[in-house]
């Protein structure tokens, strides 16, 4: 009798840790990371706003700021790039 009263406290337990998310990269909540780079010991990602698909940006994370934000996906491309050295069709 007693291992059936466990089991809804167990269930109810497991559904609490379930909508936890961990996130190991250092950039704000609500955006996705699309590409990440690390250039003269600054990391820079290029992110999409998770809520509004058309807006994108670019988080410095040595600096904990946005170099640039809510702009179209080319000019975050174009930022991106020039921080990182890089154009890659990918990203």
């Amino acid at each position: 009798m007693k291992l059936l009263k466990l089991i809804p406290a167990a269930a109810i337990a497991l559904t609490a840790f379930t909508n936890f998310e961990a996130k190991a990269d250092n950039y704000p909540d609500g955006w996705t990371k699309l590409c990440h780079c690390i250039s003269d010991n600054d990391e820079f990602y290029k992110l999409q706003r998770t809520d509004t698909p058309a807006a994108y940006g670019v988080w410095d994370s040595g600096r904990n700021a946005w170099s640039v934000d809510y702009v179209s996906r080319d000019d975050a491309k174009e930022n991106f790039n020039n921080k990182c050295g890089i154009n890659t069709k990918s990203c």
